[in-house]
């Protein structure tokens, strides 16, 4: 337990203290070895939204190697399901081969109620050691007000001399999934992706690009 508090600590000290800002990205193969650090900055435009039946439900996948689907991280919005389930609020996951290994349960669990509300969030993922580090930051919405943070870190192995350098925000945008009520979600957005790298450079795109699976 001390080590993976340690890790945290360190990750946060190193992350989250840090302004940061935008980008879109085309990766370099020479480069891309060296990423340590990757940002993507999200908006999603809700229509009318049915608290009594909490829809809609939408989840966000983030893959540190884009040819890997084993393991991969998952955000969950306006519910929480695995093995249970809740309604509200947003759930952060790292799952490998299909398992859970780490989760976090967010926000005051309070289903969206607000039309026409723009709920805006930054993931953030980085490699540190031999860790994979995913969480949320800057979560605006209009029921929960801020959320997302330090609390919501979650982590897993990265089993792969790849690390980050496979990542690529097509591969996000795949694959978002409006489990229920995709009638209730007017827009969603992939608004800007930023990149570190080891030697301190930075590299930021506007991406401004939506789904293929809300058209």
């Amino acid at each position: 337990m001390a080590n993976a508090f340690c890790l945290k600590k360190r990750f946060l000290i190193a992350v989250f203290a840090i302004c940061l800002g935008t980008s879109n990205i085309v990766l370099h193969a020479e480069d891309s070895k060296n990423i340590y650090y990757i940002e993507e900055n999200w908006e999603l435009v809700l229509g009318e939204p049915d608290p009594k039946i909490n829809s809609p439900q939408v989840s966000f996948f983030v893959y540190p190697d884009s040819g890997d689907e084993s393991r991969y991280f998952e955000l969950q919005l306006n519910y929480a399901a695995d093995a249970t389930y809740s309604s509200g609020g947003f759930r952060v996951t790292a799952a490998s081969n299909d398992q859970i290994v780490d989760h976090e349960r967010g926000g005051n669990f309070q289903n969206w109620t607000v039309a026409n509300d723009r709920i805006q969030w930054t993931t953030v993922m980085a490699v540190q050691d031999s860790r994979y580090l995913f969480a949320i930051k800057n979560g605006q919405s209009s029921d929960w007000g801020s959320f997302g943070g330090p609390d919501y870190l979650v982590e897993m192995p990265h089993g792969s001399g790849k690390r980050l350098s496979n990542y690529h925000p097509d591969k996000s945008l795949a694959n978002v999934d409006i489990g229920f009520g995709a009638n209730r979600v007017d827009s969603i957005l992939l608004k800007s992706v930023r990149v570190i790298y080891s030697d301190g450079s930075q590299e930021h795109v506007s991406v401004n690009a939506s789904p293929t699976s809300i058209h």
